[in-house]
């Protein structure tokens, strides 16, 4: 559509005047305006969440203008336009791509895939992770045979995701072998100078690690990743964090260099695998096909849960600890297939344990009931032996049996006690009378323990 104007301010109010003297004009330009575009979409030209993007910031400028709003029929544009698709055509890394992308060399690297694969956090999660972010999660099933304090071998990590999409953070894990790859990562910074605490990065920028007289550190170019001279001259006392935008690079860099990723021909949009959301994509895939509970899943991903769920799905630490646990083993990478079995072992362990506790609760609830099925039976005999001695004392005994609606009569059997303490004080003061002491309780239907 042509607008008159020399620059977008006088083009937006030119929009603005003809609808109000023209008043179908804003209608059908911006129906014929999509309709072009649908026939890029058909095309393959542009994708259908394209076209989306196109429409909606002229509906929202639209919508500002109440008059040039009312005159343009929303609903029949959105008839035209297509639906754009709802998630993207690729795939997840493989085990073997992820392996292979662990060769290169760049220690970086390591932590960095290790940390997105075995958690599926997002790359943006990187902003502001720091080292106190990490929490060991040891095996205190391992003894240590010299005595005294157990020996502890960390099984997986508890993880703080900070910054998170939409601002929510949230806590989810990394197995053991990326947590020890972080360890060795921090040990070798360690090495080299840097001052490790709970607030150093966890993945920080590359710095010297060798003295080379063609660029040697000054206090002018000491702040600079790397000068005109060429070469690196940070140094490892003074760490800087890598940028999420850094870390990208260095995956997509590692994909060429590693022979995972070719350039794109000519009209392809995008690979088959996307850096590094294809890590996040392997944690769900090899997750949810370890049995995991679904919404249990979603939680690890940093998901928002749906409607009032977050109200009311409230696992324990252990519980979300446990599930974590059982689907490690299918998002392992490098770990021994020994290491594997004795994990995957000890959980079954935990299992059976769970198992045998339910079956003992049950045996005892069964034990419990019996007893106090026992209890009835045995009072509901006491009533109606009661019954009898009622009568008895009454002058009126039972001549047979009780019949059942006498017997359903039955209800309190407290009242009995009392009749017969009542009774046995009547016969104690007629004993008392006749100079005869007994037992208060003797022949009064109440046993004398009482």
């Amino acid at each position: 559509m042509e607008l008159p104007g020399s620059d977008v301010d006088e083009q937006a109010q030119a929009f603005l005047d003809r609808p109000r003297q023209e008043p179908g004009w804003a209608n059908d330009s911006i129906r014929q305006y999509i309709l072009e575009h649908r026939k890029r979409v058909d095309s393959e030209q542009i994708t259908a969440g394209r076209l989306k993007g196109l429409f909606t910031p002229i509906k929202m400028f639209c919508d500002g203008y109440d008059d040039v709003s009312a005159s343009i029929n929303w609903k029949r544009i959105k008839k035209v336009m297509p639906s754009p698709q709802q998630y993207a055509d690729d795939r997840a890394y493989s085990l073997e791509e992820i392996k292979k992308l662990l060769d290169y060399p760049d220690r970086r690297l390591r932590s960095i895939v290790l940390i997105m694969a075995s958690s599926g956090m997002r790359v943006g999660g990187f902003e502001g992770l720091k080292l106190k972010h990490i929490r060991e999660i040891p095996n205190n099933n391992t003894n240590n045979e010299e005595g005294g304090r157990p020996a502890e071998e960390v099984i997986a990590a508890h993880l703080h995701v900070a910054k998170n999409k939409g601002g929510r953070p949230y806590n989810t894990f990394i197995s053991g072998e990326c947590y020890k790859e972080v360890k060795k990562y921090m040990d070798w910074r360690k090495m080299w100078g840097e001052k490790i605490t709970g607030e150093s990065w966890v993945i920080r920028d590359d710095f010297v690690t060798a003295d080379t007289k063609r660029n040697p550190p000054t206090k002018e170019n000491n702040n600079n990743s790397s000068s005109s001279k060429g070469g690196l001259n940070r140094r490892a006392d003074t760490p800087r964090q890598l940028k999420v935008q850094a870390i990208n690079r260095l995956v997509v860099r590692a994909l060429y260099e590693q022979g995972l990723r070719e350039t794109l021909e000519v009209g392809q949009k995008r690979h088959s695998v996307r850096g590094c959301h294809g890590f996040r994509k392997y944690f769900f895939s090899r997750a949810s096909l370890s049995g995991v509970h679904g919404l249990t899943l979603e939680m690890f991903m940093g998901h928002k849960l749906p409607d009032s769920l977050p109200s009311y799905m409230k696992p324990t630490p252990e519980e979300f600890r446990d599930a974590y646990l059982s689907v490690m083993p299918a998002i392992t990478i490098y770990q021994s297939q020994q290491d594997v079995e004795a994990l995957k072992k000890q959980i079954e362990e935990k299992d059976n344990n769970k198992d045998r506790e339910i079956e003992e609760l049950r045996a005892q609830m069964a034990a419990m009931n019996a007893r106090i099925e026992k209890l009835i039976e045995n009072s509901y005999i006491k009533a109606i032996s009661n019954e009898y001695r009622v009568r008895e004392l009454r002058g009126n005994p039972v001549k047979g049996n009780l019949s059942m609606e006498e017997v359903e009569n039955i209800k309190n059997w407290d009242d009995y006690e009392d009749y017969f303490l009542e009774a046995a004080k009547a016969e104690e003061e007629k004993r008392e009378i006749k100079g005869i002491t007994v037992h208060p309780y003797h022949n009064a239907g109440v046993d004398d323990d009482k």
